[in-house]
């Protein structure tokens, strides 16, 4: 009779201990659980914060390049006129050799034909 007491006993103990560890394991995985949610809300708010930046680049870039551009175009109309006025120069002094050419061939067959 004393025997199936103190084995009684001795397996209440054993359940009691595998009960503890199991709810230490429980716990260490509840704990490892919060901290994988806490790393991954980190990297969360991280990706947050950089694609806020990017957005504020992106804006700023934006904004730039309009004033860029509109400074730009301002620059362009002053070149291309630049360009008009060379080119208008360039079609008259070839007008001009065009006449003198011509002027030059006209003589030329005259004097062939007297």
């Amino acid at each position: 009779n004393k025997t199936d007491k103190e084995t009684q006993k001795a397996k209440d103990k054993e359940k009691e201990i595998m009960t503890k560890i199991e709810k230490q394991r429980e716990k260490e995985q509840e704990i490892e659980k919060q901290k994988k949610k806490q790393k991954e809300i980190e990297k969360y708010k991280e990706k947050e914060k950089e694609d806020e930046i990017i957005r504020i680049r992106m804006s700023r870039n934006k904004t730039e390049k309009i004033k860029w551009n509109s400074e730009d175009v301002e620059e362009q109309q002053h070149f291309i006129k630049g360009f008009d006025i060379i080119d208008r120069k360039k079609d008259k002094s070839k007008d001009k050799l065009k006449e003198k050419d011509f002027k030059k061939q006209r003589r030329e067959n005259e004097d062939e034909d007297d």
